[in-house]
C-alpha cells in the first residue's frame, strides 16, 4: 500500500487591533477572547507578558484561520503604522459601560482610526476597516453610565458591530467567535476577495449591521 503525505494547509492570519482608553479592560478582554479565562489586571507587566497570548485559531464558516489581536496600550498611538497598515483586518474599540468618559473616548478613537486609514472625517461613515464596538464590565451593571441604546446607536451610525459583555464573567465563546468572523468576512468583502463562510446574499451591503449583546446574568443575545 502506498502512503501519500498530504501537504498541510497554511492558515491565513488576520490582524485585529484592540484599542480603548486606559482602564477599560483591554488586556483582560484579549485574554478572555484568546484563552477564555480571566486575566487579573493587577498582575505586573512581566506577568502580563508571560501570560498574555495574542493569537488563536477560529472557524469562519467552514474555513479555519488565525486571529492576531494586536493591543494598542496607549490610545494616543492609534494612528501609528504598526497598528494600522495594509495588513489590518479589523478594529475592536472598547469602552467601560460604567464610565461615560471612556465611551466618549471610544468615539474619538474611532475618528482617529478613520483618519489613520485616510478617510474623510467629515464623511462620518466609518473606518476603512470593519469595527466592533465593545462595551465591557456588564458585571458592574448597577454602576452603568452608558445605556445599551447609546452603544447600539453609535454602532449603527458608524456601521459597526456592537457587543456588551464582561471580561470577568466571560461569555459564550461562539458569540465572540461569530463577531470575529464577521469582522473578517466584512474585510474580505470590502477588499473584493472571496467570502469565507458566506453566500452571496448573506452580506447585501458593505456594512450589514449585526448586534450582539451577551450578559452572564441575563443570558441574552441580540
Amino acid at each position: 500500500m502506498l502512503a501519500f503525505k498530504q501537504k498541510s494547509k497554511v492558515l491565513q492570519t488576520h490582524k485585529i487591533v484592540l484599542a480603548g482608553s486606559i482602564g477599560v479592560g483591554k488586556r483582560s478582554i484579549r485574554y478572555r477572547i484568546i484563552a477564555d479565562e480571566w486575566l487579573d489586571p493587577t498582575y505586573t507587566n512581566r506577568v502580563f507578558q508571560e501570560l498574555d497570548p495574542s493569537k488563536r485559531m477560529i472557524e469562519v464558516g467552514n474555513e479555519r484561520c488565525i486571529i492576531d489581536l494586536t493591543l494598542v496600550p496607549n490610545p494616543q498611538e492609534i494612528r501609528r503604522p504598526q497598528y494600522f497598515n495594509s495588513s489590518t483586518d479589523g478594529l475592536i474599540v472598547v469602552y467601560d459601560i460604567c464610565d461615560r468618559d471612556s465611551f466618549e473616548a471610544a468615539k474619538q478613537l474611532w475618528r482617529e482610526a478613520a483618519l489613520a486609514k485616510f478617510q474623510d472625517e467629515k464623511n462620518d461613515n466609518g473606518c476603512d476597516v470593519p469595527v466592533l464596538l465593545f462595551g465591557n464590565k456588564t458585571d458592574l451593571g448597577h454602576e452603568r453610565e452608558v445605556t445599551e441604546e447609546e452603544g447600539r446607536d453609535f454602532a449603527r451610525r458608524i456601521g459597526a458591530l456592537w457587543i456588551e459583555g464582561s471580561a470577568l464573567d466571560g461569555w459564550e465563546r461562539g458569540v465572540i467567535d461569530e463577531a470575529m468572523g464577521e469582522l473578517i468576512r466584512r474585510r474580505l468583502v470590502k477588499d473584493g476577495g472571496e467570502k469565507i463562510g458566506a453566500q452571496a446574499d448573506d452580506i447585501s451591503m458593505p456594512y450589514f449591521l449585526l448586534f450582539f449583546s451577551y450578559s452572564s446574568t441575563a443570558g441574552k443575545i441580540f
